[in-house]
């Protein structure tokens, strides 16, 4: 088995640590970061394809539609946290207490909820009088309780009609038919997610993708010490990028900006990667045997395997290591997206820049048993 390394070994000189349990130095982020390379103004760019316009025309509606639904999803969350509140107290659960608020929270819609179906049991128009909770018991004693109560239950409804369209409008997307519908672990909401945001045309290399989700990484530099460091993209005032826009006078002015879809990355690395880590594999409980259901739980494992056994100089935490095997995971099957997706529209597919540039052999795909 490998020993640690010891810190007086490998402590690079001016170089801001903290120390860990197992006496190695964790980097610390750098707070006078730029980026490396100065980009200087990015001006948007001109597709000559007419086919990107018209990608855009046709999954136009659909992203609407898309972002329409997981708004629907968060005022859904939004009330059902307010319900919560409002019937904690009346149902006996003081503030103090440590329980789980996840499965509290659910608990508590659930009875409530019940409670509601029962009291508007053969009423077709809500009450809108006081005088109808007379001599009826329950926790929904008030007016407003129970107008909050129908204004959850009414988004609830449109929320599921919503999501209950995808696969529908999804019909008419070669890469939903012919690749991501048979991806386990991937429903209809997070192929809309993908086919609404992603245009496959402006994606010339895999690379664009990882660039539009904002899971590349960008080269820094510390303006005092001089130390260059790549780091994963995020919003941080280093990962910056200037751009142009124009204004409501029609005036072209520069902006800072971030260089990724936002949306995009909250459902890939949020949702998306979680599920397909959970519901990839299943472990049988009395032998311990692996059986993996989609190809990327098992490149996340390998990866995330990898990572723990590694000898660094500087220490990385276990949500360091997961953070990292997912964008990993994600990127191999971004790969598999790109090489597929534009094969079925008819593009030209090119290889990946450690393959055309570095000149490295080709992953292979792992199998799922």
């Amino acid at each position: 088995m490998s020993t640690m390394p010891n810190t007086e070994t490998i402590d690079p000189p001016d170089v801001e640590t903290i120390k860990v349990k197992d006496d190695r130095p964790m980097l610390k982020r750098l707070t006078n970061a730029r980026p490396f390379t100065d980009l200087g103004v990015l001006e948007p760019i001109v597709y000559d394809d007419p086919r990107v316009e018209d990608y855009a025309k046709k999954t136009n509606s659909l992203r609407i539609y898309v972002r329409s639904a997981y708004r629907f999803q968060k005022l859904r969350i939004a009330l059902g946290n307010r319900i919560y509140a409002t019937f904690r107290y009346k149902l006996g659960l003081q503030p103090s207490q440590k329980e789980s608020e996840d499965a509290q929270a659910s608990k508590i819609l659930k009875t409530i909820r019940k409670e509601y179906d029962t009291l508007m049991d053969g009423i077709l128009e809500l009450p809108t009088n006081a005088a109808f909770f007379k001599n009826k018991e329950g926790n929904i004693t008030q007016l407003a309780e129970l107008m909050l109560l129908d204004q959850y239950e009414q988004v609830v409804k449109l929320e599921r009609q919503q999501f209950d369209m995808l696969a529908t409008l999804l019909e008419e997307f070669p890469i939903y038919t012919e690749f991501l519908s048979k991806i386990y672990g991937i429903g209809p909401a997070m192929s809309a997610v993908i086919v609404s945001e992603i245009n496959i045309y402006k994606a010339k290399y895999p690379s664009s993708l990882e660039r539009l989700t904002g899971i590349d990484t960008i080269r820094v530099v510390d303006n005092v010490t001089g130390e260059e460091r790549d780091e994963g993209r995020s919003n941080r005032e280093a990962h910056l990028v200037i751009r142009t826009y124009v204004d409501k006078n029609g005036e072209t002015k520069t902006k800072r900006s971030i260089a990724y879809n936002p949306f995009l990355k909250t459902k890939v690395m949020g949702v998306l990667a979680p599920i397909l880590i959970k519901i990839g594999k299943s472990i049988n409980k009395e032998t311990g045997e692996i059986t993996y259901k989609n190809k990327y739980a098992k490149v996340f494992d390998d990866y995330r395997s990898r990572k723990r056994n590694e000898i660094t100089p500087f220490y990385r935490t276990p949500i360091h290591i997961r953070n990292m095997s997912m964008r990993y995971m994600i990127k191999a099957f971004y790969k598999d997206l790109y090489d597929n997706w534009r094969a079925l529209e008819g593009l030209p597919v090119h290889p990946p820049y450690a393959e055309a540039k570095l000149g490295m052999n080709p992953h292979k795909s792992p199998s799922t048993t």
